[in-house]
């Protein structure tokens, strides 16, 4: 991200004017529609919308951890300041740790965790992307179904495929 390009977030915030108004507007107008053809198109345009707003929020988000990680605690560190109160509100540095377990130590991380009265931590997990793309293949061939009743969740949601052409 490049803090020092004010033009690349004036163009930020303009794009999500737009996006956020071309929605408003499809939305309004979709509610009063009942043709299947232009109910696509304004699906189309929020999906659009939708899209552009991603890298919007993209290039928001990569100025707003570039400040609050780098930029800011750097200059605050500069002038010897703790924090500083801007239009009524209290701004400060602060310190947040983080911890992983690396999974190819983790034998090794369990163990440690185990030892130093943190084994509660250790959880049995399945991926859930995972999960879903091999029930969807053992459903299919075997036509076993699990219920809520074994534990498992399983649904299929609708929704809308959109190929260019």
């Amino acid at each position: 991200m490049d803090v020092e390009n004010p033009k690349k977030l004036s163009e930020a915030i303009a794009d999500l004017d737009d996006a956020v108004n071309r929605t408003l507007d499809y939305f309004v107008e979709y509610e009063n529609t009942l043709n299947i053809e232009t109910l696509v198109k304004h699906f189309l345009a929020l999906r659009d919308n939708r899209d552009k707003l991603s890298g919007v929020f993209e290039t928001l988000d990569g100025l707003y951890n570039t400040l609050s990680h780098e930029s800011l605690p750097a200059r605050f560190e500069e002038a010897e300041v703790d924090g500083i109160t801007v239009d009524g509100r209290t701004v400060s540095v602060g310190g947040r740790m983080h911890a992983s377990v690396n999974k190819e130590q983790a034998a090794k991380a369990f163990t440690w965790l185990r030892t130093h009265g943190l084994g509660s931590l250790i959880k049995e997990e399945v991926n859930s992307k995972s999960l879903s793309a091999s029930l969807k293949e053992l459903i299919e061939s075997d036509a076993i179904v699990p219920t809520l009743e074994d534990g498992i969740k399983v649904y299929t949601q609708q929704y809308m495929s959109v190929r260019k052409k």
